[in-house]
């Protein structure tokens, strides 16, 4: 492409203003035949957008501008954006950052098709999503599968990492002919911070990543007498029940029908004693922040 009748404008000191008379649209990355361009030994900029060229001869000087809007090629690949993570066209890997997720936390994800040189591309791809941790929930947007249709080459979402650890994000076209390149990447989790409060009973374990956080629920207590003398275990969790760190020195306290008992923290969790009366009692946990969680317990005398 050629700029042919460029207008030239005057400028103080005897330089001269070399202005396009309307912008021009190029591929990005493409060989350009302009001749100004191939004088100044000039290359074609492989980040899609809108650029400004300037030049200055070594002789006149004569300073020369234009502005000149690059498209992207075709899409060709899948590129997977994580929540910390930027978009960087022009060179791979396409995006600068390092992805920061954590349990419980929700972050957007962006699945973008892009060219050769990870300039977003036009793309009306389904998209099929897989993550290794089976129990984070992913985008059920198409036929209730986990999937996402670009719209303008790309889908933003919410995904809330349900448990830490290393894990693995796909993101493949389900196209049978001519589908873009899949992205795959791994990822690392990192523990979520507190908010919430459980009380375990005896032989009850943490269950990350389910409805109440405990597995082995335990039913009725029987005991011989009453108030029933109970063992359990306060633990701090994240927002979808993974063990949380807690500050040194925290205190909770138990309410709710029994005598308060406190107890301290350590790495999370503390040992605690309980005197339950007979029938149904909710108890109430309490710490600073504040930070709550509530436990109904039912104690029958046999």
């Amino acid at each position: 492409m050629l700029f042919r009748s460029p207008s030239i404008t005057p400028r103080p000191g005897g330089g001269q203003l070399l202005t396009f008379p309307v912008p021009v649209t190029i591929g990005a990355g493409a060989p350009v035949d302009v001749a100004i361009w191939a004088a100044a030994n000039i290359s074609v900029p492989t980040n899609a957008g809108p650029h400004t060229i300037s030049v200055q001869t070594s002789a006149a000087p004569v300073d020369v501008t234009g502005t000149v809007t690059f498209t992207p090629e075709p899409a060709t690949r899948l590129l997977v954006i994580f929540p910390g993570e930027t978009a960087s066209p022009g060179s791979a890997p396409g995006k600068t950052g390092t992805p920061t997720l954590s349990s419980g936390q929700p972050g957007a994800f962006t699945v973008r098709a892009v060219d050769r040189f990870y300039n977003k591309a036009p793309s009306t791809a389904t998209v099929a999503l897989t993550y290794t941790d089976v129990q984070t929930t992913l985008p059920t947007n198409v036929g209730g599968l986990n999937r996402v249709t670009l719209v303008g080459g790309e889908s933003t979402f919410t995904v809330t990492p349900a448990r830490p650890g290393a894990y693995t994000f796909t993101a493949a076209d389900t196209a049978t002919v001519g589908a873009l390149q899949t992205s795959t990447q791994s990822v690392a989790v990192t523990a979520g911070s507190f908010a919430n409060l459980l009380l375990l009973l005896t032989g009850e374990t943490l269950a990350p990543a389910t409805a109440t956080g405990i597995a082995n629920q335990s039913g009725p207590i029987a005991a011989a007498s009453s108030p029933a003398t109970v063992q359990a275990t306060i633990i701090a969790t994240d927002a979808t029940f993974n063990q949380a760190v807690t500050a040194p020195g925290y205190q909770v306290t138990i309410t709710g029908g029994v005598s308060p008992v406190s107890a301290t923290l350590v790495n999370g969790t503390a040992q605690v004693t309980i005197s339950i009366p007979t029938g149904t009692t909710t108890l109430t946990l309490t710490g600073a922040g504040p930070k709550t969680g509530t436990r109904t317990v039912t104690v029958s005398v046999s």
